[in-house]
C-alpha cells in the first residue's frame, strides 16, 4: 500500500528560508542510532537540483522525514532504509502554472512511503 499525502507548505506561518539538505540530514543523524540498533543501513540521496535553500517551514519537513522514517523502521527488520529527496521546478504555461515540489520517498523493505511538499510562488 503506498501512503500519499500532500502538505501545501506556502500558508503555514512558520515559512522562512532553509537548507533542506541540511534540515533532512539532521532528521537523518538523529535516526543513525536507531538504525544501528537494528543493523538496518540508513542512507539519504539526494536530486543534484535541490536548490541550496528554499522557503518553507523547517519544523514541518523535519516531522514529515521523521514520519516517514519512523514508519520505515516499524517495518523493515533487515537490509537498507533509503530517504530519497527529488526536487521539481515549477513550470507556468499560457493557462497552467506546476508549483515546485520537494517529494520524499522512502525506499526499504516495505512498501513505498511518498511525501510531496507542494512550494507555491
Amino acid at each position: 500500500t503506498e501512503i500519499y499525502t500532500r502538505s501545501i507548505v506556502g500558508s503555514v506561518r512558520c515559512v522562512q528560508e532553509t537548507d533542506p539538505r541540511e534540515s533532512m540530514q539532521r532528521v537523518i543523524n538523529v535516526m543513525q542510532g536507531k538504525a544501528q540498533g537494528k543493523k538496518i543501513e540508513l542512507k539519504f540521496v539526494c536530486s543534484y537540483n535541490l536548490p541550496p535553500a528554499l522557503e518553507l517551514d523547517s519544523s514541518r519537513l523535519n516531522q514529515i522525514v521523521l514520519n516517514i522514517l519512523s514508519n520505515a523502521f516499524k517495518f523493515t527488520q533487515q537490509g537498507q532504509i533509503v530517504l530519497e529527496a527529488s526536487w521539481t521546478t515549477g513550470k507556468k504555461s499560457e493557462n497552467l502554472e506546476i508549483p515546485q515540489r520537494l517529494s520524499l520517498s522512502e525506499l526499504g523493505n516495505m512498501d513505498s512511503i511518498h511525501e510531496d511538499i507542494t512550494l507555491y510562488n
